[in-house]
């Protein structure tokens, strides 16, 4: 949890939620994270709702640079 808390505060790309502040209790850590509105990309592929080819390929690219941010 620390580790990826470190890694959190370290990136800042439009495709990855941004960690804006952490603060532990005695028994827990509490993330305060970006709110991120329109559902999860699970929804929006059973739902069929990105079943278009464009709709994919921005999908793809946004994830494809969010996990080179990562990588780098």
């Amino acid at each position: 949890m620390l580790n990826e808390i470190k890694i959190m505060r370290m990136l800042n790309h439009q495709h990855i939620l941004k960690l804006y502040g952490v603060y532990e209790s005695t028994n827990s850590i509490y993330l305060i994270l970006e709110l991120l509105l329109g559902g999860n990309l699970n929804e929006k592929i059973g739902d069929n709702i990105c079943n278009k080819y464009s709709d994919v390929e921005i999908i793809m690219k946004s994830l494809l640079e969010a996990v080179d941010t990562i990588h780098n």
